[in-house]
């Protein structure tokens, strides 16, 4: 049961991110529900008495199919509700100091970075899947085109039709679309040239043309049975969890272990990176994940698997 001062607690808080940090909808329902976890943790224990509860909140988390990039969100978020509690109200809190907070956090280490990513050969199986409805085609389409893109799920997700262009593959990544980008960043940026996904993305593209007027999402709302497009297909920022639930179906069906929607962005960067010939292909590829520097994609992405290291290491003469 979950305690009703804890709830008011989260209620006040989101309320803080949303209306004093200015944050947008997309992190403020992020973090709603990222302290869903906490609460139903902490239970009918109060969250001030946190660091005596047991199992601690990161060891609970591991009952969960979780990625660790997604464990690593529900627990900084539950790291940065301490510190702001302890600030809004010191007296309660008092228990819970800065030393606790470090203990929340999930760090990756070097090998679970280097399995935290879908390879082109992942992909292309997931795609190759004889689609069974359209939810399954708009699936497929949905997994190609976050690889062709490298795009961040909640960006995707808010992408209307209008904002891609499949004849000169330009994707509008623009906030006066509705894009939900992060930072509120305006780029144009272009899908890989792999067309065997690009034919998967094309046919769920025109798909969705016919049916949706150009301001309906490309990644359509459909109905239960996964045989037509639902009613309601408005834009909303609550369609970052339905990337994820296609995702977890397309990896089932395929057989793959399932990872989190950033893992396909992740794969995209790596793939990108591996085709680059000389910096001006690198500042390219930087440019298309909207990262401010070539620094910036190489120290997130740059990280080369022990495997590439041995062969490359090898080819020294």
């Amino acid at each position: 049961m979950i305690n009703r001062d804890n709830y008011k607690l989260r209620l006040a808080y989101l309320d803080y991110v949303e209306n004093v940090r200015r944050r947008d909808p997309h992190t403020v329902y992020r973090q709603k529900s990222s302290l869903r976890y906490l609460l139903e943790w902490a239970d009918d224990r109060p969250l001030e008495k946190a660091p005596k509860i047991r199992p601690t909140f990161p060891a609970y988390l591991d009952q969960f199919d979780l990625s660790n990039v997604t464990k690593h969100g529900i627990t900084s978020t539950a790291a940065q509700f301490f510190s702001w509690a302890r600030y809004a109200d010191p007296r309660r809190f008092i228990e819970i100091s800065p030393l606790w907070i470090e203990t929340l956090y999930i760090k990756s280490t070097r090998d679970e970075r280097d399995h935290e990513f879908f390879t082109l050969e992942e992909i292309t199986r997931m795609c190759a899947i004889a689609p069974e409805s359209l939810i399954d085609q708009r699936n497929a389409g949905a997994v190609a085109f976050l690889f062709l893109s490298g795009m961040r799920a909640g960006a995707f997700t808010t992408m209307p039709i209008l904002a891609f262009d499949p004849v000169t593959r330009q994707v509008r990544q623009w906030p006066k679309f509705g894009v939900k980008t992060k930072l509120g960043k305006k780029a144009t940026t272009f899908l890989l040239n792999i067309p065997d996904l690009f034919d998967v993305v094309r046919q769920w593209d025109s798909i969705v043309r016919a049916a949706l007027p150009d301001t309906g999402p490309w990644f359509a709302r459909m109905t239960t049975d996964g045989h037509d497009f639902d009613k309601n297909n408005v834009i909303d920022t609550s369609r970052n969890g339905r990337i994820g639930a296609a995702l977890r179906s397309m990896c089932h069906r395929a057989g793959i272990e399932y990872r989190s929607p950033h893992a396909i962005r992740h794969g995209h960067a790596i793939y990108a990176l591996k085709q680059c010939k000389d910096i001006y292909d690198l500042k390219a590829v930087s440019q298309n994940l909207m990262h401010a520097s070539i620094s910036t994609t190489d120290g997130i992405y740059g990280i080369l698997p022990d495997h590439d290291i041995q062969s490359r290491i090898e080819r020294l003469q």
